[in-house]
């Protein structure tokens, strides 16, 4: 996600990678944090899509119905990095998170499948009922998409779409560890937040979280290129996205 504005990093800002290690499919205190910083302190997480990478060519359409996270139930599907251990957070504090800069991967990745999405057993719409699978480039300060590809009949069928719509990033997953639950970063909501997928949740915003557990323990991920009018449209940023914030805790 490459926002208009160039910022660039300090050479010691922390970071955080996208590694099997880094990333998680639950929000729970027991996870060892994967960074630690100082409040104040601005720092830059990398994040996973939705779809933990799964869709990435327009031949993954044929793993629609039967990609690996889809064994898992819930799915193992929105992954978050964390958590990052805020130095000087105590149960009962209120954590500010500063989102100071989103910066996207080259492309981006929507897609559905039968009971995926609102519409998905509609029988007007019954088109949004096939398992299609959009990749976009992102260009500029737009998402371009060339083609919609769906798997039918055992064939993947290519089908030109040529849209452009502008890059709106945001975060869609913002959390603190639960006080006790342990949520999934793809079902959970909560005053610890959760995947919220408010497309306010952008560079320039600051959020406020209450904290349960020493070190606050902020997990982040879910990262959209663009929003659609209800939900997001854009899955992740299309794909890993390569660099979250910075970020700074307060």
């Amino acid at each position: 996600m490459l926002s208009s504005e160039v910022q660039v990093e300090s050479a010691s800002m922390k970071r955080v990678e996208r590694s099997r290690q880094s990333l998680k499919y639950t929000l729970d205190h027991r996870h060892a944090p994967v960074l630690e910083v100082e409040l104040g302190e601005s720092f830059t997480v990398e994040t996973e899509d939705a779809a933990s990478g799964s869709y990435r060519r327009a031949e993954d359409a044929a793993h629609l119905l039967d990609a690996w996270y889809l064994n898992y139930s819930p799915t193992m599907a929105n992954p978050v990095t964390g958590p990052i251990y805020v130095r000087g957070a105590e149960p009962g504090d209120t954590l500010v998170v500063q989102i100071e800069r989103l910066a996207l991967d080259s492309q981006g990745v929507t897609y559905w499948r039968p009971g995926h999405r609102p519409l998905g057993d509609s029988l007007r719409w019954s088109d949004l009922g096939k398992p299609t699978l959009v990749i976009g480039r992102l260009e500029k300060e737009e998402v371009v998409m060339d083609e919609a590809v769906t798997w039918e009949d055992s064939h993947v069928r290519r089908h030109s779409l040529g849209l452009r719509v502008q890059q709106s990033p945001f975060i869609g997953t913002l959390a603190v560890a639960p006080e006790r639950e342990v949520e999934t970063p793809g079902l959970g909501q909560g005053s610890w937040g959760g995947n919220l997928d408010v497309r306010d949740i952008c560079p320039r915003t600051r959020v406020l979280l209450p904290c349960y557990h020493k070190g606050a323990l902020l997990y982040v991920g879910d990262v959209h290129a663009c929003p659609g009018r209800r939900g997001a449209l854009w899955h992740g940023d299309g794909n890993p996205q390569r660099r979250d914030p910075p970020l700074r805790g307060h």
